[in-house]
């Protein structure tokens, strides 16, 4: 097999088979096939696009062509944490102890109200946690948008990251990346607009939410 046949067959729109894709990731990966071979391949993936099933075997050769870690010793339940970036976790580092610190109070002061009663309604420990976060839902929303603020004053930007398989995990700021690399900034710049509109409405909603609870309720919960 040759890394020429594979790029001919996907350029002239044909569908590549396991083998195929397989053969391809795993030259990459041993620096045996030349970068214009796979910008070639990368072009005509672009202009003629993967089926639902080559997808599938393209991302399963990937995530194995790297070295796999075994974790099956360890017999709790295990999750894997995917970095977001560099800005991405410097945002997390920067916005998290300041959303920590406030939910906590917040919660804390709500708990030291509500001790009592949940005691004497002998409320089991998930039904109080569930009552003490819905009791508290506008403040923690209010946290949360704080946060965003707050990254957005400091950096000028929000690292919110999605994958880029059109109509499965492509988000609006993957597509307006993508858009962008690709040239078209009339589409990238009114998606940015549509984004911006929606943070807008979501922000305003979430503000007069807080207000008619502070109305209600007569507290800052």
């Amino acid at each position: 097999m040759r890394p020429q046949d594979v790029i001919r067959k996907k350029r002239d729109g044909e569908h590549l088979s396991r083998e195929e894709i397989t053969f391809f990731i795993e030259g990459v990966t041993r620096g045996t096939i030349a970068d214009y071979q796979i910008s070639a391949l990368l072009m005509a993936i672009f202009l003629n696009g993967m089926n639902d099933a080559e997808q599938g075997i393209l991302t399963e050769a990937m995530l194995n062509s790297g070295n796999i870690l075994d974790f099956s010793h360890i017999a709790k339940p295990k999750a894997d944490k995917h970095s977001t970036g560099g800005v991405g976790d410097k945002t997390s580092l920067l916005i998290a102890p300041m959303v920590a610190a406030l939910s906590r109070q917040t919660l804390q002061d709500t708990w030291g109200e509500y001790r009592d009663l949940f005691a004497s309604w002998r409320l089991g420990r998930l039904t109080a946690i569930t009552t003490l976060l819905w009791d508290c839902r506008f403040g923690l929303v209010t946290i949360a948008l704080a946060g965003f603020g707050r990254a957005i004053a400091e950096i000028g930007a929000v690292m919110t990251v999605g994958g880029n398989i059109a109509g499965s995990t492509r988000v609006m700021t993957t597509g307006i990346a993508l858009e962008a690399s690709k040239g078209d900034l009339a589409l990238a710049l009114g998606l940015g607009i549509v984004l911006l509109v929606i943070v807008l409405v979501v922000m305003f909603a979430a503000q007069v939410l807080q207000q008619s609870a502070q109305r209600r309720y007569g507290g800052s919960r």
